[in-house]
């Protein structure tokens, strides 16, 4: 477990130096020694961490050759611990530009698909966001729920985990447009129309209900990024 431990704080040490543009695209890491010699560990530690960031596309290992930070596109930026120590604030517009893409989509063919089972648990979500106290973290939570509902009444195995990939970085933009006064109460008007599209068997109105729907996240979204750009945050 300490070796697991030891080689987590590098890996995190360096995702945040990855995460923070300290180390860009083509930097080289320090060397297995310099480690060591950094994070008092041993070498099988160092290349334990050296192996879990290439795992996850960061970095760069080839024989003989310095060990790089990988393309941008390579970045798992989905990875928890990438998140944990990033806040993955900066990638909240690749998200909703992805959200955008797929889950009109997913709304139609639940519509399709739903069963009687899957149409109720989203009437119940729906329905238990308006008695959920306004809190960004609850209701965040409560939304991740609604719309992973929504993929698994597709019945779309594949559909179900690409959706999910995306739920780490979507808890991050739900606590975010929450802060928006009112967008709490705005999401849940949008759920109640998409619930009863799919209700319906209409997948057109499901899928301009979801449309509608994120085209008000996308707007609350720009507000929140714009004023942490006025506050002088990173918000890329």
């Amino acid at each position: 477990m300490a070796r697991v431990k030891l080689s987590s704080q590098i890996v995190q040490q360096i995702l945040q130096q990855i995460g923070s543009g300290d180390l860009v695209e083509g930097s080289a890491l320090p060397a297995e020694s310099a480690l060591c010699a950094s994070f008092g560990v041993s070498r099988s530690v160092a290349r334990e961490a050296i192996g879990s960031l290439a795992a996850k596309g960061f970095i760069s290992v080839s024989q003989g050759a310095a060990t790089v930070v990988a393309p941008r596109y390579s970045w798992n930026i989905l990875d928890p611990d990438f998140l944990q120590v990033t806040g993955g604030r900066e990638y909240l517009r690749e998200l909703q530009e992805a959200r955008e893409k797929l889950e009109p989509q997913i709304a139609a063919l639940a519509a399709e698909r739903a069963s009687a089972e899957s149409i109720e648990l989203l009437r119940h979500l729906a329905t238990e966001m308006l008695r959920e106290d306004p809190d960004p973290e609850s209701h965040a939570q409560l939304d991740i729920r609604f719309h992973e509902a929504i993929a698994a009444a597709t019945g779309n195995a594949v559909l179900f985990s690409l959706h999910h990939s995306l739920v780490q970085l979507g808890y991050v933009m739900r606590v975010v447009n929450a802060e928006v006064p009112g967008a709490i109460h705005r999401a849940v008007e949008w759920h109640l129309h998409i619930v009863e599209a799919i209700e319906s068997r209409n997948p057109g109105a499901a899928e301009a209900a979801m449309r509608l729907h994120l085209n008000q996240v996308r707007s609350e979204l720009e507000s929140e990024l714009n004023r942490d750009l006025t506050q002088g945050k990173v918000a890329s």
